[in-house]
């Protein structure tokens, strides 16, 4: 089989996604995610249940893209769908604070140790924005520290150090602020490297110590334990905001997520995908004394115009989102669904690398939680549209998580398109045995 071959077929099967994605490249990119890249041409999604999507030229496919690892529970969750239905009929968009955001924050303040206070945004990224507001104004400090490799979102700032080469920023960004930023305000250090840290920190200049706790961009060089407790110890001793970005991990790790799984509190964190269970939302959680930079006072026009950090945003807690999140919060309190996940993960690790194993190829799935990554970068595009021939959507053609409601056909039908797969890149010549 040749590449031409490959995008021949690719073409075949998806005629109509072909002409619908031509027809966007009339008013746009033909794309609003730059991982829903695909070579040659992006499919056009249809409808998805459970564990899997269809695409407007009728094919199904097993999905673990997962709503770019927000659907712990699959797509179109009974209980999820329910609840936003019921919101929609009640109404959406008040411009008053409503019932449904009031319980969903008292459900993060229950579930999540660092949780005083809970305040909304409408996505992760936004949450991580709003964490560099907050830390600058509580510690009346500019710069940002984060490790490499760890992306806390898609800004200038937040953006630094976390797509190879690490020590570059990417085509287009912000002039760094000041010497040895990558960004606007942002240093990058090594990844673990505890001694670059408190070099970074001892100035006392450092207004917030980003982490993307365990998921680390999907690399295989995840944070170390030791790396957690001596950043809690050194952002102390400095004065520094310790934060963790658990857009990826909150709720999915376990009910507290990971900062509850490492026993080490922060003293704020971002939280998204999940908590929304297919809608938009995200959320900053923390210590109170923290977040007190937002408070509006009362008869103090001081604080307000010239101290405070202005929060605003139209769909922030937007009630439907609230309102599925509330049936998200409802049933990952439990920690079963996070469970059944890490199990459906486990098995489909262990068989993808035995396919590969056998064939003697180098391809390697790791697992972390009910995630997993493959070590495919070289290749992914091709792999990716092998697998999407095959029927099984790998995120960027590099991972993945797994869901609630993923099942054993599911996992038997995945292992068998992954077997064929490799059997084609190995008949292009993209390696051999």
């Amino acid at each position: 089989m040749s590449e031409l071959n490959r995008i021949e077929r690719f073409e075949a099967k998806y005629p109509k996604s072909k002409l619908m994605f031509e027809r966007s490249l009339k008013v746009g990119r033909g794309m609003n995610h730059d991982s829903r890249y695909c070579d040659p041409f992006s499919i056009i999604a249809s409808h998805a249940n459970g564990s899997r999507k269809w695409d407007i030229d009728g094919n199904e496919h097993i999905d673990y893209s997962m709503g770019h690892a927000a659907l712990l529970f699959g797509h179109c969750h009974p209980a999820i769908v329910s609840a936003a239905s019921e919101q929609v009929a009640k109404g959406s968009l008040f411009a008053h604070e409503h019932e449904p955001s009031i319980e969903l924050a008292e459900r993060v303040h229950k579930l999540v140790p660092a949780a005083e206070w809970v305040e909304f945004t409408t996505t992760g990224n936004e949450a991580n924005l709003l964490i560099a507001m907050i830390a600058r104004a509580h510690t009346d400090r500019s710069k940002i520290v984060k490790f490499e490799a760890d992306n806390c979102g898609w800004t200038d700032e937040m953006n630094a150090g976390s797509y190879e080469p690490l020590d570059k920023p990417l085509a287009g960004r912000i002039p760094p602020a000041f010497d040895g930023a990558m960004a606007a305000g942002v240093q990058v250090i090594p990844r673990n490297n505890i001694d670059a840290l408190e070099q970074a920190l001892s100035k006392k200049d450092v207004a917030a110590l980003f982490m993307e706790s365990a998921w680390a961009h999907a690399t295989k060089d995840l944070v170390l334990p030791e790396t957690v407790q001596a950043a809690r110890a050194l952002t102390k001793k400095f004065g520094t905001v310790l934060v963790f970005d658990e857009v990826i991990t909150g709720f999915r790790w376990s009910p507290g997520g990971w900062q509850e799984v490492v026993g080490v509190t922060p003293d704020l964190c971002s939280l998204g995908k999940v908590l929304g269970g297919g809608f938009p939302i995200g959320a900053v959680a923390g210590r109170a004394e923290v977040m007190e930079v937002l408070q509006i006072k009362r008869n103090d026009p001081e604080w307000n115009r010239y101290r405070k950090i202005n929060h605003a945003g139209t769909y922030n807690a937007n009630a439907v989102s609230a309102a599925a999140s509330n049936a998200v919060l409802e049933m990952v309190a439990t920690g079963a669904p996070q469970k059944k996940a890490v199990e459906m993960a486990s098995r489909l690790c262990k068989r993808l690398n035995h396919e590969a194993s056998s064939r003697g190829v180098d391809v390697h799935a790791s697992q972390m939680c009910s995630g997993f990554y493959l070590n495919t970068s070289k290749f992914s595009e091709a792999f990716n549209t092998h697998m999407l021939l095959n029927g099984v959507h790998i995120h960027r053609g590099e991972g993945g998580w797994l869901s609630d409601v993923h099942t054993e056909q599911d996992i038997d039908q995945t292992v068998e398109a992954f077997g064929l797969s490799l059997d084609s890149l190995m008949e292009e010549g993209v390696f051999s045995k």
